[in-house]
């Protein structure tokens, strides 16, 4: 089986290439940091370019995994349904010693098509060890963006960021993990529809605890 998905993936790569940019720049009045305590901060939105700006966000953040969370370990560990890569995006934050960006193309549920729908997250930390210094709150971890993408290939749209929390929460609880569902308020509630980016983000994360 992991034979075969790697094979489709290769297959898909020309296709992911000429993709547009997901559902393009969206904007925002929401953006903005997230003190995590410790001089640590997130900024609770992802982004289409570097430097990133309030109207080009791409996606709301949305769960953040603790504890013993590295990013690697967090796609390993979903992998069984989230096994594809997608374009590429950036986050910001600050790990005490000054501001830095990660890029990161996530992890999906399938492969693009004119027909089919896709869950997507893409997991950020800094990029030199994948997961946020040690925090006595929080241990090590990483913040999460979620959506679905809907018919990539033709006629595309993108929504569901709650959807798509709600699946990795479930997912989660079903590996034993402790999971806290809208857990904490990251101040980024949107639900309104901007061209074929519809958010669907009521703001609040879910919290998982990877051990």
């Amino acid at each position: 089986m992991r034979a075969l998905r790697a094979a489709a993936a290769a297959l898909v790569v020309a296709a992911l290439l000429a993709l547009p940019a997901a559902a393009g720049a969206a904007t925002t009045s929401k953006l903005g940091p997230l003190s995590m305590g410790y001089g640590q901060t997130i900024w609770n939105y992802d982004f289409t370019e570097v430097p990133g700006s309030w109207n080009h966000v791409d996606w709301a953040a949305s769960v953040l995994f603790y504890n013993n969370a590295e990013i690697n370990k967090v796609k390993s560990a979903f992998g069984g349904r989230y096994w594809l890569f997608g374009s590429k995006k950036h986050a910001y934050m600050n790990n005490g010693s000054g501001g830095l960006y990660d890029d990161d193309g996530g992890r999906k549920t399938d492969t693009p098509s004119c027909l089919g729908s896709t869950r997507h997250y893409r997991e950020y930390a800094p990029p030199s060890s994948d997961r946020m210094g040690y925090n006595p709150s929080f241990g090590y971890y990483t913040f999460t963006t979620t959506h679905y993408d809907h018919h990539e290939l033709c006629n595309d749209w993108y929504d569901d960021s709650e959807g798509t929390e709600a699946d990795l929460y479930n997912r989660a609880v079903g590996k034993g993990w402790a999971a806290y569902h809208n857990y904490a308020n990251f101040y980024n509630y949107e639900w309104r529809d901007e061209g074929n980016h519809h958010w669907r983000n009521n703001g609040y994360a879910t919290y998982i605890r990877v051990p």
